[in-house]
C-alpha cells in the first residue's frame, strides 16, 4: 500500500464467531424439530414508486440510455428547467397510517401508527406545462421522443465523424420524415390545452376547467 487513505482512521472490527451466532435470526434447528413461538409482529407495507430523479440519477440515466454526450447532459437538464417544463424542489409529505398486528401468547393486539409518505428533498418535478408538452409530443412525435431515436442519432454522428457517411444523406433520411409530420401535426392536431376540471359553478352547475393559456 503506497498511501494509507481512509485506513488512517478506519479500524476494522474484531471477528468474533461466538457473537455471530448469538446474533443470529435463528437458532441452531435440526430437521423435524418444532418451534415455539414467543411472540409475531406483521406490519402492513406499501409498494413504493420509483423515485424521482435527482441531476445525478437523472444523468445516470441518461448515461444507461445511451442518449447524449457528457458534454450535452448538464444543458439539457438546464434547458427544461428554463422552459418551465421541470422544476427543482423539495416537497413535503403526508401522514399515511398502517396497521400493525402482535401476536403474543395467542392474544391478537392490533395497533395504528403514521409514517410520512411521499417526502421528497431537492428532487425534479415535471410542471402542468411540461406534462402537457410531454403528452403532445408522445402522441404526435412518437419516433422522435421514442428513447432509442437519441442513440440512433448518437451512433449516426459517430459514423459521420468517422467520415463513413456525408452528414447529407443523414439529414435528408431524417429531416423530409419530419418536415411531413409537422405539417400533419398542424392541419389535425387540436391545441393542447392541459384542461383540468375544477368543479362545478354553484350558481349555473356548469364545470369549471383550468387550461394553460400559452
Amino acid at each position: 500500500i503506497l498511501f494509507d487513505g481512509f485506513l488512517k482512521v478506519y479500524l476494522e472490527g474484531k471477528d468474533d464467531e461466538d457473537s455471530e451466532e448469538q446474533e443470529g435470526l435463528l437458532p441452531e434447528m435440526k430437521e423435524g424439530g418444532r418451534l415455539a413461538l414467543q411472540d409475531m409482529t406483521a406490519t402492513e407495507r406499501f409498494d413504493r414508486p420509483s423515485p424521482r430523479f435527482t441531476e445525478a440519477s437523472l444523468v445516470k440515466k441518461l448515461e444507461e440510455l445511451g442518449i447524449g454526450r457528457p458534454s450535452t447532459y448538464a444543458p439539457t437538464i438546464s434547458t427544461v428547467q428554463k422552459r418551465g417544463y421541470v422544476v427543482k424542489e423539495s416537497r413535503e409529505g403526508t401522514p399515511r397510517n398502517y396497521r400493525v398486528l402482535h401476536l403474543d401468547q395467542g392474544a391478537v393486539r392490533a395497533e395504528t401508527a403514521t409514517e410520512n409518505h411521499g417526502a421528497e428533498k431537492q428532487k425534479l418535478f415535471p410542471t402542468d406545462i411540461g406534462m402537457v408538452v410531454n403528452d403532445f409530443l408522445v402522441e404526435h412525435f412518437p419516433s422522435i421522443v421514442d428513447l432509442h431515436f437519441t442513440a440512433k442519432v448518437e451512433e449516426e454522428f459517430d459514423v459521420i465523424a468517422e467520415g463513413r457517411e456525408d452528414w447529407r444523406a443523414m439529414l435528408k433520411r431524417f429531416y423530409h420524415p419530419f418536415h411531413e409530420t409537422i405539417g400533419q401535426v398542424k392541419e389535425t392536431a387540436e391545441k393542447a390545452t392541459g384542461a383540468r376540471l375544477l368543479g362545478e359553478d354553484p350558481e349555473s352547475g356548469r364545470p369549471v376547467y383550468a387550461r394553460i393559456g400559452r
